[in-house]
């Protein structure tokens, strides 16, 4: 067997029950709770925003492929629901941020997070608060006309 193939099989193999169940989580979650929070503005006859959030590995990738899927899978769904849901006043936008300094940026190894900053335009990685403030405007009624959108909260990641 040749090492290209080696390496390809063992890769697969390693894609384990837990990215499986991250995939399932992120997808389904985005989807039913999209829905049940469209069905009672709908319901109460009100406009209102749905601001989901995906990763930028949904737009280059990750070394855990479920992840990257589920989260282009969460820009999918929020594309659709907009079409879907704009004649209702219902605007629905996700915020796809980059390497941001939370737990989960913690397990990065430290060489890994030199590397990964190098291709940050910034050159930093973000911080909670940066993308919180995206998401309360793009819920906002400030973000009135904005609708089926992705935005990338990445500190210039391109």
């Amino acid at each position: 067997m040749s090492d290209l193939k080696k390496f390809i099989i063992d890769y697969f193999a390693s894609v384990s029950t837990v990215s499986i169940a991250t995939l399932n989580l992120n997808t389904r979650a985005t989807f039913h709770l999209s829905k049940l929070f469209a069905k009672n503005l709908i319901a109460q006859n009100k406009p209102g925003a749905i601001v989901n959030v995906s990763s930028i590995s949904g737009k280059i990738g990750s070394v855990d492929p479920a992840y990257a899927a589920s989260k282009a899978a969460v820009d999918g769904l929020t594309k659709s629901f907009a079409r879907n849901l704009a004649s209702f006043g219902i605007r629905v936008n996700s915020v796809s941020p980059g390497p941001i300094n939370t737990e989960m940026a913690s397990n990065i190894p430290e060489d890994r997070k030199k590397e990964y900053v190098k291709s940050i335009l910034q050159g930093r990685f973000g911080e909670a608060e940066e993308v919180a403030n995206l998401v309360h405007f793009l819920a906002s009624e400030e973000a009135s006309l904005v609708t089926g959108e992705v935005f990338y909260c990445t500190g210039g990641i391109l």
